[in-house]
């Protein structure tokens, strides 16, 4: 592949001079000033697309996007899909809405019991601490 292809691409993407000249340095490839000026030269003697230059009317490419936005709304949401789920009572049909809230429910109670059993730990800690210091300071009056 010709380096100053690559190069072009890189330009149109966006990519600032230096970026380039770094990436080409990088690469081991010689004289990367001349290849990204050869590159630079080449995207400005390119004409410009006709469709640019004259615009035409294009009712055909409008139309698409409406369809677009038609199926992307015929997409069915969380709530309207259901689930057969089998249990040992037998099938059944679930909303996946449903499962999602009773998973998130399941997860909040194991967060909440998480943070409770830590802060029972902090409280046993503050009390082991608070002895400690009592003791201290005990031992310091009766030297006194």
């Amino acid at each position: 592949m010709d380096v100053t292809l690559i190069v072009k691409q890189m330009i149109e993407k966006g990519s600032s001079e230096q970026e380039i000249k770094n990436s080409l340095s990088d690469l081991g490839v010689d004289n990367v000033d001349e290849v990204y000026q050869k590159a630079k030269s080449e995207i400005e003697s390119q004409p410009k697309p006709v469709q640019e230059s004259q615009p035409t009317p294009q009712p055909k490419q409008t139309s698409p996007p409406a369809n677009e936005a038609q199926t992307s709304s015929k997409e069915p949401s969380v709530s309207d899909i259901e689930i057969t789920r089998i249990t040992s009572d037998g099938e059944k049909n679930v909303k996946l809405e449903d499962i999602m809230k009773a998973e998130k429910g399941e997860q909040e109670k194991s967060n909440l019991s998480d943070s409770t059993a830590l802060l029972k730990s902090i409280e046993e800690l503050n009390k082991k601490i608070l002895e400690t210091n009592r003791e201290i300071l005990l031992k310091l009056k009766m030297r006194e």
